[in-house]
């Protein structure tokens, strides 16, 4: 898949918050996902400019302290560490704003799908976690070239 790139645009975070979910042991899981690119991609049929990003996602758990458990001693291996899929309930899914270059504001949200926890405990004393996401983008037009 060939990208379309016009333009590789500066940002700076205006707004930019944790999503947060609920699973139903009391674990909050937050996830955040972290632009490292932005670059203007073309136009709409409007005229509207149009935004794409590279960047990643970070997972963390808050886990009840009497739920923590003895650290596995390995690594983590998805290949031999099972992972089930579990209920959660979204709190809080935030659009992220970020004042870009060109003049405009370019809003991201992070839209989780699916939370899987894993038969690994971390350092912490915590399961590993793995989310499945998606990226929604709106566009804010301040200056049209």
């Amino acid at each position: 898949m060939k990208i379309k790139i016009e333009e590789d645009l500066e940002f700076d975070f205006q707004k930019f918050k944790w999503n947060k979910y609920e699973l139903n042991d009391g674990t909050i899981i937050k996830a955040v996902y972290l632009p490292t690119k932005v670059f203007r991609s073309g136009t709409d049929e409007f005229g509207t400019p149009q935004y794409i990003t590279g960047g990643q996602v970070h997972v963390t758990a808050h886990i009840p302290m009497d739920l923590r458990q003895t650290p596995s001693n390995e690594r983590f291996d998805p290949a031999i560490h099972p992972t089930t899929q579990i209920d959660f309930i979204a709190i809080e899914e935030p659009w992220n704003i970020y004042d870009l270059s060109d003049g405009n504001e370019l809003k991201v949200r992070l839209i989780v799908s699916a939370i899987r926890k894993a038969e690994f405990i971390n350092p912490f004393g915590e399961p590993a976690y793995n989310i499945q996401h998606s990226l929604t983008y709106a566009a804010k037009v301040n200056h049209f070239d």
